[in-house]
């Protein structure tokens, strides 16, 4: 039977593979002792029709009527203080008094809300995202004209958190390897009237920005296909390059365009994992697809090596292009070491240059053994400003970043209410003599 919300704890449900697979990670199957009753997450699209509704208390009523009378709640820990909202995003929050930036708005509702049915999510006003994979955007510390690159970006609600917050002036390049994932992120895109970001089709381990392929943002009309489309905007291409050459400017402008996608003020690597930590993705394996198919949906279960040789090249393409002084987020969907902090304990010691940042949010420091239900984080989420999250293994003695801050967050289901979620965040500092396995963390506060 497939597995339902408040039927059976998670744990009871997954498969001996499975659980071999997270005993022999060193993931803590307490994690996974939960219902799948953690609760459904929206944020409210600051373009849509719930944008501006009043004070804080109408918002959260305008949310829970567009849902059809869901009880809703604010998630209070991904809001900002005043002094964290300034020198982080460069806008002061809105006009009612609330730090934080208009785009990270995200309400908890019950497991049971089916946004799908709902007016204000076929018509884009309302997003499905997880808590945690806003709070990793957060993180990334996106200024209003910041260029940003999403390394891996489909399906694309965090690329669109993104392209939020570098607005106004501000851009986002989404990249992803798959024709029909790109298409998703594409269809996002154009649902939610996301206007500065783009689309390039490629392999995020090598992908440059001076030699990308772009995807059409327009989508193809029926009954013709991508191919048809690019050979049309090619000539169209092709006819503007001539004019401006024989007015003397083709040069300057294809140097100019080259130039403003060099590098990048911010890069998110959300890297290909084992998904082990993703509540949804799991729940699929026991109500629709089978436990059986589990090593054919996910064959990084079986093929490991391979798996921690493409994240590294992911995060060493990523800080490639990271502009000096720039933020790096590297974040997973998997609770496994392996994928998560020795990654990124590997990448510092072989890259001068990468130093740890402490994260712009607080975290709550949870003690050896201590647990959370999911129930009591949802009833608290219009209490505490603190995030739910426990630091990276790599700062259980002591948090690495400037004033005793933690530079790694780790969700899980059972401390945070969410899927679970690894984020570090990483500077690329200016050249000095620091030696190559200097496991310093950055001086900088994130700006």
């Amino acid at each position: 039977e497939g597995l339902s919300p408040n039927k059976a704890p998670m744990l009871e449900a997954l498969p001996e593979d499975f659980l071999r697979f997270l005993k022999s990670n060193g993931v803590l199957l307490d994690a996974f002792r939960v219902l799948l009753d953690t609760p459904r997450y929206v944020r409210v699209n600051p373009r849509g029709a719930l944008a501006s509704s009043g004070t804080p208390a109408a918002s959260a009523q305008a949310v829970s009527e567009a849902l059809g009378g869901a009880r809703v709640e604010r998630v209070a820990w991904l809001r900002r203080t005043e002094e964290e909202a300034v020198p982080e995003t460069g806008v002061a929050g809105d006009d009612d008094g609330d730090p934080s930036p208009p785009w990270a708005k995200v309400y908890a509702c019950d497991v049971s809300t089916n946004l799908s049915r709902t007016e204000a999510y076929r018509k884009g006003h309302l997003f499905g995202v997880d808590a945690a994979s806003i709070f990793a955007v957060l993180c990334l510390g996106v200024r209003p004209g910041d260029r940003v690159l999403d390394l891996c970006c489909a399906p694309g609600a965090k690329l669109c958190a993104i392209a939020d917050a570098a607005c106004p002036g501000g851009e986002v390049v989404g990249v992803d390897i798959a024709e029909p994932r790109l298409a998703a992120c594409r269809t996002m895109l154009n649902k939610y009237s996301v206007t500065n970001a783009r689309l390039s089709l490629g392999d995020g381990t090598t992908w440059d920005p001076q030699a990308a392929t772009w995807f059409d943002l327009e989508p193809p009309p029926r009954g013709r296909g991508q191919r048809a489309r690019k050979r049309k905007r090619d000539v169209a291409v092709a006819a503007a390059a001539a004019v401006a050459a024989e007015s003397g400017e083709g040069a300057e402008v294809v140097e100019e365009e080259a130039e403003r996608f060099r590098t990048f003020d911010r890069v998110l690597v959300d890297a290909e994992c084992t998904h082990d930590a993703s509540l949804r993705h799991i729940e699929k394996f026991g109500s629709q697809w089978g436990w059986e198919t589990l090593g054919g949906r996910v064959p990084w279960v079986r093929q490991e090596e391979k798996l921690y040789e493409l994240q590294v090249a992911l995060l060493r393409n990523g800080f490639r292009v990271l502009k000096d002084g720039g933020s790096l987020i590297y974040s997973t969907c998997s609770l496994c070491r392996s994928q998560n902090e020795d990654i990124i304990a590997k990448f510092l010691k072989s890259e001068p240059r990468a130093s740890l940042e402490a994260l712009p949010l607080p975290l709550r420091r949870q003690l050896a053994g201590e647990q959370q239900h999911a129930d009591a984080v949802v009833a608290g989420a219009a209490e505490s400003s603190v995030s739910p999250a426990r630091p990276g293994l790599l700062e259980v003695d002591r948090p690495l970043g400037v004033g005793g801050r933690y530079c790694m967050a780790r969700f899980d289901p059972r401390v945070s209410g969410t899927s679970g979620l690894f984020i570090a965040r990483l500077r690329r500092d200016a050249p000095t003599s620091t030696e190559p396995g200097d496991f310093a963390a950055g001086s900088g506060d994130g700006t």
